[in-house]
């Protein structure tokens, strides 16, 4: 089990860092009852993840490493498909927000519990692109490991997952005069690079997508998959 938990942890490290969920942390500070707010979308990610993670194991995952030793074409046809509309995506959503000025940013009125249905939507939502989850999912699948053991290595996930937003909030929480005048530096820099950077990482995404599929298909065996 602590293999597993450690695999978990690594996986969740590439996701921690997640520039939306962020961006929408550092919104939430600058509301009415931030620290409330902001536990509420923690508390709505660390539960959806943790709750996906044992699903999408037990369910999808494991149904398909059952019938098939290793992803055949079809698999990697599929897979091109998403690659290049995750490509073609990018494009469009950095061309929408850059021709866009912006210069007062639309406010919500939130509270703790619509903040929580936030942070499970948002985790719901971005499950079909969410890579290091879905490997996690196959790793445990692959290792037949039991249900306290997917239970425990999901639930480590979804705690590093959030580690960086449980660190804002408290660092928020100790001095808030100081991390207002920060979070106002971090939510220009957020309005300025952030649509760009998650741009560049979806157009990345599908392109090592596409290049897996086309190494594929011209050498028989997966560039990523071993």
């Amino acid at each position: 089990m602590i293999k597993l938990i450690l695999s978990a942890i690594a996986f969740a490290a590439t996701d921690c860092l997640d520039p939306l969920s962020i961006s929408v942390q550092v919104y939430l500070l600058t509301t009415k009852k931030a620290i409330l707010n902001s536990c509420g979308f923690i508390l709505g990610i660390l539960l959806s993840t943790s709750i996906c993670g044992i699903v999408i194991t037990l369910g999808p995952v494991k149904e398909l490493d059952s019938f098939l030793a290793h992803p055949h074409a079809a698999y990697f046809i599929f897979q091109a498909l998403v690659g290049l509309g995750l490509v073609y995506g990018s494009y469009h959503y950095w061309y929408h927000f850059s021709h866009i000025k912006a210069e007062h940013p639309m406010k919500f009125k939130v509270n703790p519990i619509t903040c929580f249905v936030l942070g499970g939507t948002f985790t719901i939502t971005d499950l079909p692109t969410n890579i290091p989850l879905l490997a996690l999912a196959d790793d445990l699948a692959r290792s037949q490991a039991n249900l306290l053991s997917i239970s425990v290595s999901s639930l480590a996930y979804s705690l590093m997952r959030t580690a960086p937003l449980v660190l804002i909030t408290s660092l928020f929480a100790i001095n808030q005069e100081r991390a207002s005048e920060v979070i106002k530096v971090v939510e220009e820099k957020l309005l300025k690079w952030g649509h760009l950077l998650v741009a560049s990482t979806i157009s990345l995404l599908g392109i090592a997508l596409a290049v897996d599929s086309a190494f594929f298909f011209i050498t028989g065996k997966p560039l990523f998959v071993p």
